[in-house]
């Protein structure tokens, strides 16, 4: 996916959600693929993300969007991944085995 396909899908996602659209910013990250500012409204994505599957951008995007309505990492959070993309464990175990291997 490109820059632009992401922010479509990323307002399309952030409608489907419930959360205003956050500012996206593309910009060289160290340790992970996704960051969002709850305070500033910013969505951080790694400039490399572009190479990632889509099934993975998809996921990084309903990750952090969630983070506008809930901040934790906690049962509840987890809860909303499965509603809004119900084959979130699945895709993140391969995300991460995807890193281990670029």
């Amino acid at each position: 996916m490109n820059r632009e396909q992401i922010i479509i899908v990323c307002k399309e996602l952030s409608q489907r959600i419930g959360v205003k659209m956050p500012k996206i910013r593309f910009q060289k990250m160290k340790n992970k693929w996704a960051s969002c500012s709850i305070e500033k409204g910013i969505l951080t994505l790694d400039k490399d993300v572009i190479t990632l599957p889509e099934k993975y951008v998809k996921y990084i995007l309903v990750h952090e969007l969630l983070h506008l309505k809930m901040p934790r990492h906690n049962k509840l959070f987890r809860a909303f991944l499965g509603v809004y993309f119900p084959e979130w464990e699945k895709v993140h175990q391969q995300l991460v085995s995807y890193e281990s291997n670029v």
